[in-house]
């Protein structure tokens, strides 16, 4: 089994879209992500695909307006270090971990 296979696994049925791909900084590693429903925060997990992108990852970092935030709610654009390659267009879902009450959006 693949490691896009494995992580598509864990994401389906225990996320949330909360926005996609705006544009993708690959000098960076970093894209800029608009939510467009929900929340993210320092700490959650987060799965990025697409046509070609598939992965998992935690969220160590969020940026709004050039200033390091723990949480942005929609309608508003964040940067987000990615640990793969993104393309414009990916969904941005949360991942919720089974039973987590205490996180609501």
């Amino acid at each position: 089994m693949s490691a896009a296979s494995s992580s598509r696994g864990t994401a389906r049925g225990h996320g949330e879209t909360v926005g996609r791909v705006a544009h993708y900084y690959a000098n960076a590693g970093a894209a800029v992500i608009e939510l467009t429903r929900g929340a993210l925060a320092v700490g959650d997990s987060v799965y990025v695909h697409g046509h070609t992108t598939d992965f998992v990852q935690r969220v160590d970092s969020l940026q709004c307006e050039d200033e390091a935030v723990e949480r942005a709610e929609a309608p508003t654009s964040v940067g987000l270090k990615l640990d793969q390659p993104a393309r414009t267009g990916d969904r941005v879902d949360r991942i919720t971990p089974t039973g987590d009450a205490n996180h609501a959006t």
